[in-house]
């Protein structure tokens, strides 16, 4: 018997609605507002379960560039107040402010303030990057999201500021159930707030302050390790000048991405013992070596940006990682490819001086953009590196050379370059490397082991 969706209980009907029109990128939440309303029209059956269904109304937008005049004003006062009444309760706002503001907007902004401080759940901040006069009438809006954030918001669990100018600097709400914070600006800086001591439930940290150089004379940045004692994942990317690292052993720290070398130093001392995964990029040097002596000792998974130089002074970091299971380089197609030989050739046996290898247990390797020209003794270098991590090997058997027992290599996959897809080079060494039982296929990634 065929069935129409007049036969259908209305909790499905709302649960599909919501999978129709609540779209999700990440931990951020949208809605498809054209199909909200269209469902909205159907009929008054659909009408009414669209106006029932809470989880169709939580994710908010105010543009307020489209804010020009009292008729404009008044239309999105009105959505806003009706998107709210139908949210009944949590909510999550996404702010966009591409022009300056006017007198239309401060209505706008009060009522932002209040469901800020009272029932909202996310807040979204965005400011786009402007070119020339429009960047100093954007600065008008400092006060008003002062205002926003300044300011006890007790349901507060994610906050997300892109703000990509100069000239402010904010401090963050007083959100105690805050869980994931994310900060990316071109200048702007943050205070924590005043009697709140720790972040007991915030877990996700990104701080991305590009073209600033942050001397963090206050320790912004060094205080998220003492107020966010459960943090799981950090990003940093910011140029901090820091006079003394941060000393602080973190027990739940999972996941590490650092992508400018400026917060080394501020870093070095870091202990994450329960270290996870680690990504790193614009890291070179001395830096290179406090990094993984220091915070990454303990990581398992590792990615290396292309700004990395994959060399042989990469390799012996990588001693102080004995843990490490999968490695992904991402080298630069300008860099020299003797050193990606060297980095290989380091790490194809045990070092001559301590008879151990580097990385035991790496499982995984896969490698991006790797350039291999005809008769390309990097190609060898490789198949050298995968026939030496693949053998069974024993102390008893290999004295000499292989004195320390180590796990056997299973996956090695390489990124071939669109323009060289049909390269015998690349054909070849792909072919050696199944031969030895080794998984090539770059499309599956490997698992946390």
């Amino acid at each position: 018997m065929a069935l129409s969706s007049d036969d259908l209980p209305t909790e499905l009907i709302a649960q599909i609605f919501v999978e129709a029109v609540v779209l999700t990128l990440a931990d951020r939440h949208s809605v498809d507002s054209g199909t909200l309303q269209a469902l909205l029209l159907v009929c008054w059956r659909w009408n009414h379960i669209v106006c029932d269904t809470p989880e169709l109304w939580r994710s908010i937008t105010v543009h307020f560039d489209r804010v020009i005049d009292a008729t404009s004003e008044a239309s999105c006062r009105a959505d806003l107040d009706m998107r709210v009444r139908h949210a009944k309760g949590d909510l999550a706002l996404d702010l966009c402010i591409h022009r300056a503001p006017n007198l239309c907007h401060a209505g706008i902004w009060t009522e932002v303030r209040r469901l800020v401080g009272s029932v909202c759940k996310g807040l979204y901040i965005y400011i786009p990057h402007g070119d020339g006069d429009d960047d100093d009438d954007v600065l008008g809006c400092i006060q008003e999201i002062a205002a926003c954030l300044d300011q006890v918001a007790p349901h507060l669990e994610v906050l997300s500021l892109e703000y990509h100018r100069d000239g402010a600097q904010w401090t963050l709400p007083r959100a105690r159930n805050l869980r994931k914070f994310v900060w990316e600006t071109g200048g702007a800086v943050f205070r924590w707030p005043e009697h709140i001591d720790t972040f007991p439930l915030l877990q996700v940290v990104e701080i991305r302050i590009v073209e600033y150089a942050w001397h963090d004379h206050t320790g912004q940045v060094a205080q998220i390790f003492s107020r966010c004692p459960n943090l799981v994942t950090l990003e940093l990317d910011v140029d901090l000048h820091l006079s003394s690292p941060v000393h602080i052993e973190l027990q739940s720290l999972r996941e590490l991405v650092i992508r400018e070398e400026g917060v080394v130093h501020a870093l070095s001392a870091l202990r994450l013992p329960a270290l996870i995964k680690a990504d790193i990029d614009h890291i070179y040097g001395v830096d290179l070596r406090h990094l993984f002596s220091g915070p990454l000792t303990a990581a398992r998974i590792l990615e290396v940006g292309r700004e990395t130089t994959i060399d042989g002074a990469l390799a012996m970091c990588l001693v102080h990682c004995p843990q490490l299971r999968h490695l992904h380089l991402n080298i630069n197609i300008n860099d020299d490819a003797s050193n990606v030989k060297t980095f290989f050739e380091l790490m194809s046996g045990p070092l001559a001086d301590t008879k151990k290898w580097i990385c035991p247990r790496l499982l995984s390797l896969r490698v991006s953009s790797l350039e291999l020209e005809p008769g390309d003794p990097l190609a060898q270098t490789i198949l050298t590196f995968a026939q030496n991590r693949t053998r069974r090997t024993s102390p008893a058997r290999d004295q000499g050379n292989f004195a320390e027992p180590l796990k056997r290599l299973t996956r090695l996959s390489i990124r071939i370059p669109t323009r060289r897809s049909d390269s015998s080079e690349y054909r070849s060494l792909r072919t050696a490397l199944k031969d030895l039982g080794l998984e090539t296929d770059w499309s599956r990634k490997s698992g946390r082991q």
